[in-house]
């Protein structure tokens, strides 16, 4: 596979992940408007309200579709980037290491020509910086590595936690071949 549909999947995924993580946040930026416990990251930075959750939502659901085919992709990284930081920053009851991943990613999107092939608008020239694509790959691998080595217990082989995270009763033996 080449590197431009490479980055094409990487914008597609990333693109359906800002939909759904900016989803998500409207609800938990929901809550935090309605009620008093809010917890902001700065201060100074001006609590979130009603207008001002729709206007983030809005923004980060319009960057995360273009992103997603390919209409515009790099301002739409750039849009989505911003939008997200901004979400962090808002409250901290947003932070998640998913999001926070996926921030870094498209952060890194910005600086490709994802939008060669698979696009909408596709792009005909420009080019992609060589460091971009090995730091996503980078940082995936990364998280995959310390991801399956936290795994590499005597809790976590035994399987018993499948109990408590599936909807089936799968026998023990079953459970352990999971794990």
């Amino acid at each position: 596979m080449d590197l431009f549909r490479a980055l094409a999947i990487a914008r597609i995924g990333l693109g359906l992940a800002t939909l759904f993580n900016t989803l998500e946040m409207y609800k938990t930026l929901s809550r935090v408007v309605d009620t008093t416990i809010a917890i902001p990251f700065i201060e100074s930075l001006p609590a979130p309200t009603e207008a001002g959750v729709w206007l983030v939502t809005g923004l980060g659901a319009v960057a995360g579709l273009a992103l997603t085919v390919g209409w515009y992709a790099r301002p739409a990284a750039v849009l989505a980037t911003v939008v997200s930081a901004w979400i962090f920053l808002w409250d901290q009851q947003t932070y998640s290491s998913h999001r926070t991943l996926a921030l870094l990613l498209i952060a890194m999107l910005c600086f490709t020509a994802c939008d060669r092939v698979w696009a909408l608008r596709p792009r005909t020239e420009g080019r992609t910086a060589t460091w971009a694509p090995l730091l996503m790959l980078t940082q995936l691998s990364v998280c995959y590595l310390f991801a399956g080595l936290s795994k590499v217990n005597s809790v976590f082989l035994t399987g018993r936690q499948f109990d408590h995270w599936l909807w089936l009763d799968l026998p023990a033996e079953l459970d352990m071949a999971l794990a």
